[in-house]
């Protein structure tokens, strides 16, 4: 297999499982994967989720959380 259907072999798994793993819709999950990663538009979402998700894996981890801060009226 070609690098091009391992990728759209996992996506089209990738959407089998998102959609609760329905049987008999192989061919449309296949459809669809290949049209999301060979399409000029597809390609561009995948590379925008493929860049956010590294984003996302670099971005530091507060460990610290926020304080709940309660407004006081003005004292005259």
């Amino acid at each position: 297999m070609t690098g091009d259907e391992d990728q759209i072999r996992q996506r089209a798994y990738e959407i089998w499982e998102q959609e609760g793993r329905p049987h008999g819709e192989d061919l449309r999950h296949w459809i669809r994967a290949f049209e999301e990663l060979e399409t000029p538009r597809g390609k561009a979402a995948q590379l925008n989720k493929r860049d956010a998700s590294k984003s996302d894996e670099n971005a530091p981890r507060s460990t610290v959380s926020p304080k709940k801060v309660r407004a006081t009226p003005d004292r005259d």
